[in-house]
């Protein structure tokens, strides 16, 4: 019979079985267990349940009833009783019970950690145990773990008051009792089943324990959260520190975020006591567990990967959800996922949708899909894609505490509760959030906490509301996840409350499919003025031509902000981007941030308006004719605005004209010397100095545009223009190509540039590469502007509708090149290497992000190309000899002159010959074939630029057809160039797939899922 037990025990965890699904023989006449029958041991002792939907991989069910002594603390407050809940605080009751026991006779071999044991429990059933501590052989004293899962009977003791003790489970004491250790070894044990059961773990024990846990002594020490914590509180134990207080009605004595609790009566100490267990304590041990399986993995994972980091994670997933809220999450717990559902029905975030007041709180949603992601990297050992994963877990669960802080400050402040309970409950969400909150911004901290702390003399709901959305950005949350503050009792929102607004939005809309990692839009609405100038230029008269050229220097619509004096002058400094909040003049809310850092005693400042994908209200100025402006954006004239840290003044505009706009076409241009030339790490850059090299002139383009606005000639070096023979057609078309073509595409260029110079500057393996990442989303928003859509199926002014105009007459739309509809091919690979070069940036490889830039650089130039090869086709073959024709061919030559002229100058030459403003014959043949012997050097091939296409005949334009980049002096290796192509085509593929990846893995929509824990 033993043979065939331990057979078929020694397989119980491979067959999905365990000891308690079993059991053990019992005498029925004898009313026992057969005594001469050793007790089963599993070396997996239950099968795990689900916690609130997550399938873990271990059995954490003994961690997850730790939310039975937060609700045995609850209980014992609800009836004034803090003495008990002192007790349950401090000496647990419900998680990690053990027996104290003394063996005899003494151990006769050392007893590892995790030995099982087993025995008889004091109601007569079996008790499954292990070692809670090793020990040497000769020991007497031992203790022992009782193993918890759904078939054994519990053991709840520790601070338990007497009536709610629960002994069924534990070892029973009195007369001759044995214990069995490794199923081999009989002990007798002696012992007092009330003074010797006790409890490992203890709320308590999470922060007493967070200087050597969370500190000092793990290998990823100090994590960050904690450290945030110390660093504001100046206590590694401060959530035991404020909860003591609380208990004893004491004040703490922490560096920042006091409370003195000798204030409060029962009705405060209780809120400060439950809310600082649960949103505190326990609260820091969730992100301490993620943190110990990412060190586990890193430091044990090997093939068999990762039993120890799992477990871990698994561990911080049963203290977030506890034992109560059962297997799919709709129990009644009383930890953070308790918290996170109770707030979203006061926020209107419930559902899948975030948008409901009923059901799953989204932050639950999203971050148990986190949870699920971090189980599968950590099983398969990708510790790096862990952490991601526990970033995320780790600022989503600061979102219920915001909502905390935001619902009894709206109490307090705008619904009159002067209680007690409100104002304590308000203290705690703050003390909870308060570190994190700091570790953004010291002043808005400080406002939170002298509106929120105990003893506040009085509470501004609008002024904590701003000091947090003012670093909703740097928190990693969004107004999305905390939504706004419903009112049950008439069903909707409560009304009066100021409208959140992302300063940096964390979803953010894509530009022509691609997706950039910070806020760019206001970047991207400098097509607008040049759509701007177009019309103006379209109406072909003087005076729309000064409207055109005010717009072209003034600007309109990127970069808006406003100058006005503050009636007092700053208390402290203010630093650039520092959140401000005013009114419109039709009392609507108007978000911006403070444009440059400003010393105290300062009264002009400027606010820069806050633009992003969903704004309603613009600010829409700078030199835009009357019937174009749009205010409803703008702040008031005189009026009142809050600046985050450092409150509320009143203002007046401090000239007429106080709405500018600080982003205009023409100081892309007029700024290229300090940008592009003289003031940057990587100065000259590149394309910029072939240019400057041809025309002799900083500010060429700008050179240019004024020189056609005006009717007038341009001074260069190389390839003047003689504006003075032309009407308004031709000018227009030289003035309108020239923003775009000239001004804008070197500026694209230049952010590119800057974006390399900001990452081999600024980057560290801490924090790289924010400032690179946004200089190149900078650049794709001025390569494509805002009307493109998300998808580039819009119509823009910019160079990405450039290109796929020019595809249409040269047949190269398409992934293949090969059509005359669609996206242009100039388009597929550009976007490709912008993505590719995003993801160089975030991981720092800034060499191969150069790699990128200048193979963008190259594509760029083609539209150009064609479009002088399409104006030399009308002119020559198709005896096309109108103003307008002759102009936009000399624009688009002059555009890409520079290019040609760094290969070839002759080349170059001929090209400006035949194109130049004035010129007294065009021949297409000899443009093409200055081109032609040059792509190579130009970074291009004939199937790149295509030829000029006669759709209603569907063939090539005779002499127009695709040219051959071989037509060249000196060998070249076409077989290389193939070979280089393919290879790189097949790099550039997996490495999309890897960022594919990675913003699936980041946006908490992992590409690998386990169905069984995908939460519905």
């Amino acid at each position: 019979f033993q043979d065939v037990k331990s057979a078929f025990e020694a397989n119980y965890a491979c067959m999905g079985i365990w000891c308690g699904v079993v059991g053990e023989l019992f005498d029925d006449d004898m009313g026992v267990f057969y005594a001469d029958i050793p007790f089963c041991s599993d070396s997996v002792f239950s099968e795990p349940n689900r916690l609130a939907g997550y399938l873990p991989d271990t059995n954490v069910l003994d961690h997850s009833v730790i939310d039975g002594d937060q609700l045995a603390i609850e209980s014992a407050l609800s009836t004034g009783d803090f003495g008990v809940a002192k007790s349950i605080y401090e000496d647990g009751g419900y998680s990690k019970s053990y027996a104290q026991v003394t063996v005899s006779p003494a151990l006769s071999k050392g007893l590892p950690k995790g030995t099982p044991i087993t025995g008889i429990s004091k109601g007569s059933r079996a008790v499954f145990g292990t070692a809670l501590e090793s020990a040497s052989a000769g020991a007497s004293s031992i203790k022992i773990q009782y193993v918890v899962d759904e078939s054994t009977a519990p053991c709840f003791v520790g601070g338990l008051a007497p009536d709610d003790q629960v002994q069924d489970g534990c070892l029973a004491d009195g007369g001759v009792n044995v214990i069995t250790i490794n199923g081999e070894d009989d002990y007798f044990y002696s012992y007092d089943v009330d003074s010797d059961n006790k409890n490992a773990r203890t709320i308590q024990g999470f922060s007493t324990g967070a200087q050597s846990k969370m500190f000092d002594d793990c290998p990823g020490c100090p994590y960050k959260d904690f450290e945030e914590f110390y660093n504001y509180y100046g206590e590694f134990d401060y959530a035991n520190q404020w909860v003591t207080a609380a208990l004893l009605g004491e004040s703490t004595s922490f560096t920042n975020g006091n409370a003195d609790f000798n204030i409060y009566g029962t009705a405060g100490r209780r809120e400060a006591v439950k809310k600082g267990t649960a949103y505190m304590s326990v609260w820091m041990y969730v992100i301490r567990e993620l943190e110990d399986a990412i060190d586990d993995c890193n430091v044990e994972c090997t093939f068999d990967c990762n039993e120890d980091a799992v477990h871990a994670w698994d561990e911080a997933v049963a203290f977030y959800a506890g034992s109560e809220e059962g297997s799919d999450g709709s129990g009644d717990g009383a930890l953070l996922y308790s918290l996170a559902d109770k707030r979203c029905a006061n926020f209107g975030t419930c559902g899948a949708g975030g948008d409901s007041v009923e059901g799953v709180a989204k932050t639950n949603l999203d971050i148990y899909a986190q949870f699920a992601a971090g189980q599968m990297n950590l099983n398969l050992g990708n510790c790096d894609a862990a952490r991601v994963n526990k970033d995320r877990i780790s600022e989503l669960m600061a979102v219920p505490l915001v909502q905390g802080v935001y619902r009894y400050a709206h109490k307090i402040d705008n619904l009159n509760d002067s209680s007690e309970k409100s104002k304590a409950e308000g203290a705690v969400f703050a003390a909870a959030i308060l570190p994190r909150l700091h570790a953004c911004n010291s002043n808005s901290a400080q406002i939170v906490y002298n509106n929120m702390k105990v003893g506040a003399v009085s509470t501004s709901f609008q002024d904590v509301k701003s000091a947090f959305e003012a670093n909703y950005a740097c928190m990693g949350i969004t107004c999305a996840d905390v939504g706004n503050l419903y009112n049950s009792d008439a069903n909707t929102f409560f009304t009066g409350i100021s409208q959140c607004v992302d300063t940096s939005p964390l979803n953010l809309d894509r530009i022509a499919g691609y997706l950039p990692g910070t806020n760019v839009v206001d970047h991207s609405l400098i097509d607008l003025d040049q759509k701007a100038i177009e019309e103006q230029i379209k109406v072909g008269t003087a005076e729309s031509f000064n409207v055109a050229r005010k717009i072209y220097e003034e600007g309109g619509h990127s970069k808006s902000f406003a100058e006005i004096t503050l009636d007092t002058a700053l208390v402290n400094p203010v630093n650039k981007g520092t959140s401000v909040i005013g009114e419109s003049a039709d009392g609507a809310w108007v978000y911006g941030s403070v444009m440059a850092d400003y010393e105290s005693n300062t009264r002009d400042i400027k606010v820069q308006y806050t633009v992003d994908a969903d704004n309603s209200r613009v600010c829409y100025v700078g030199g835009l004719p009357s019937d174009k402006v749009d205010t409803s954006g703008c702040l008031m004239e005189v009026g009142s605005i809050t600046i985050s840290g450092q409150g509320a003044f009143n203002y007046q505009a401090n000239n007429q004209g106080y709405n500018k706009n600080a982003r205009a076409i023409q100081g892309f241009s007029t700024a290229a010397q300090s940008k592009m030339y003289e003031d940057c790490p990587g100065c000259p850059y590149k394309d910029f100095k072939q240019y400057y090299d041809y025309y002799g002139e900083f500010d060429y383009a700008n050179k240019w545009i004024l020189a056609a606005a005006q009717g007038s000639s341009t001074s260069f070096k190389n390839g003047n223009a003689d504006f003075t023979s032309y009407d308004f057609i031709g000018r227009g078309e030289a003035f309108k190509k020239g923003t775009a073509y000239m001004s804008v595409w070197m500026y694209v260029i230049r952010e590119l540039e800057d974006a390399i110079d900001d990452c081999n500057v600024e980057c560290d393996i801490d924090n790289c590469n924010e400032d690179a990442v946004h200089a190149w989303d900078e650049g794709v928003a001025f390569y494509t502007g805002s009307e493109e859509e998300k998808d580039g199926s819009g119509s823009g002014a910019l160079l990405y509708s450039l290109a796929d105009k020019r595809c249409a007459n040269f047949r190269t739309c398409g992934p293949e090149g090969d059509s005359v509809s669609g996206t242009s091919n100039i388009n597929i690979k550009i976007f490709s290497e912008f993505a590719a070069g995003q993801m160089n940036l975030n991981l720092g490889n800034c060499d191969a992000a150069r790699v990128n830039k200048d193979r963008i650089s190259e594509l760029m130039g083609v539209p150009l190309v064609q479009g002088v090869l399409r104006y030399a086709h009308k002119i020559d073959s198709l005896a096309d000899n109108s103003e307008k024709s002759k102009a936009e061919g000399a624009v688009f030559a002059a555009a890409i002159l520079p290019r040609l002229h760094a290969c070839s100058p002759g080349a170059a030459a001929t090209v400006y010959e035949n194109m130049k403003v004035g010129a007294t014959s065009t021949s297409l043949s000899a443009v093409k074939s200055a081109f032609e012997k040059n792509l190579i050097c130009m970074g291009m091939t004939g199937d790149d630029v295509g030829g000029v296409y006669d759709i209603d005949a569907g063939a090539f334009f005779l002499g127009a057809a695709p040219m051959n980049e071989n037509k060249t002096s000196g060998g070249v290796n076409i077989l290389g160039i193939v070979l280089g192509s393919v290879l790189g085509g097949v790099a550039l593929i997996a490495m999309f797939g890897f960022v594919y990846m990675m913003k699936r893995e980041k946006s908490g929509n992992p590409m690998f899922k386990n169905p069984d824990e995908v939460i519905a």
